[in-house]
């Protein structure tokens, strides 16, 4: 196997072993984020991935209308049956593939694709879908990683991307797109959910950036959300025909960027809500629902994290997805301090059954490699 993952990669290319382009977002330096010695920015994309998870995750299987006739307007954890019906934040599988990943990667001090698949296979996971638990039994039976993903347009893999930004923080190599490459590719080998991961990386990597030391974090204009996602994946899709039908609304055909441009745009000028939008879009884990939906709650609400989360919590269908993808993005770019306290209170931590805290001191972990 060669060193680097972008030469790994390129070799998959070349046998067209990966559903994907190889397009020119392969040798873009994204540039370096904003200068934080303190390290709350990246501090708070990695809380609200957990925070939106556990949000959003007890209440992903109960239908929004439903969700509302039940709990009323979800603003914080629900009680747990896992939690012995205690208001607890727990973690789904988005939350222990990406905590487990970010330990490897602090030990590691860069991603190595197959130690973070064999360590992902090996240990239960909580809620985990269809096309992971396929995945990662064809790891156990010895089939190369690299080979195990799945046809599937789920956007799963732009949930748990956040700790690949890590180890490219300077931001002076195109490396960052291999690594969440070749990530996606271990569960998920489709045009969709890969392209899903390289945007909301571009997404993350500009709310990082977003701001400076001293002015603290600018938010972008609400076009700017879904502009950067389609730039960023322009030239790396390559199945045209993926299909959206939504109740009530004609059947959509086309890619995840065009469906990106369709939605995010049209639903911010004609002023929907998140809960319109999510009607008439669809809202579920579906690669071009969900990244439209979240993309477009960023549009609306990134400059109160609170509320952003709370929208994709309610509002939309696969709300531990969306919740992920939104707490990741708005923590990126308001530090960690700008989570209510309640939530990073009642967030047990877990990434296991019986190891309360452990979120908290992975990130601490990264902090020490990768902080001032």
């Amino acid at each position: 196997m060669p060193a680097s993952n972008p030469a790994f990669l390129e070799t998959i290319f070349r046998a067209h072993d990966v559903d994907l382009a190889r397009g020119p977002l392969f040798d873009r330096a994204p540039g370096p984020t904003s200068p934080d010695p303190s390290f709350d920015r990246a501090a708070g994309m990695l809380l609200g991935l957990a925070i939106g998870d556990a949000l959003g995750h007890p209440v992903a299987a109960t239908p929004p209308a439903e969700r509302a006739a039940r709990w009323g307007e979800v603003r914080d954890y629900v009680p747990n049956v896992h939690a012995g019906g205690a208001a607890l934040g727990l973690p789904s599988s988005l939350t222990q593939l990406a905590f487990w990943m970010l330990e490897s990667v602090v030990a590691a001090g860069r991603f190595h694709p197959k130690r973070v698949v064999d360590r992902w296979s090996e240990r239960p996971l909580f809620g985990a879908g269809t096309t992971v638990r396929d995945a990662l039994r064809e790891v156990r039976g010895g089939v190369p990683w690299h080979r195990c993903g799945r046809k599937s347009a789920g956007a799963g893999p732009a949930a748990r991307v956040a700790p690949l930004l890590l180890p490219h923080l300077a931001g002076q190599s195109a490396d960052v797109w291999a690594d969440v490459a070749l990530c996606t590719l271990a569960t998920h080998n489709d045009s969709a959910a890969l392209a899903g991961a390289l945007g909301i990386t571009a997404v993350l990597q500009g709310s990082l950036a977003s701001g400076g030391a001293e002015a603290g974090p600018a938010r972008p204009p609400a076009g700017w959300w879904a502009d950067t996602f389609v730039d960023a994946i322009r030239g790396v899709e390559v199945e045209p025909f993926y299909t959206v039908a939504v109740p009530g609304e004609a059947v959509w055909t086309g890619r995840l960027g065009q469906r990106v441009g369709a939605t995010v745009p049209a639903g911010l000028g004609d002023g929907l809500t998140v809960a319109d939008a999510a009607r008439r879009w669809g809202s579920g884990a579906y690669a071009l629902e969900a990244i439209p939906i979240a993309l477009f709650i960023l549009a609306r609400h990134a400059d109160d994290p609170e509320a952003a989360l709370v929208r994709a919590v309610n509002d939309t269908a696969a709300s531990d997805v969306v919740g992920a993808i939104v707490g990741a993005c708005v923590g990126a770019l308001h530090g960690a301090g700008a989570w209510p306290e309640r939530w990073v209170a009642g967030l047990s931590g877990r990434t296991a059954a019986a190891d309360d805290g452990r979120v908290f001191a992975i990130i601490e972990a990264a902090r020490g490699r990768w902080g001032g």
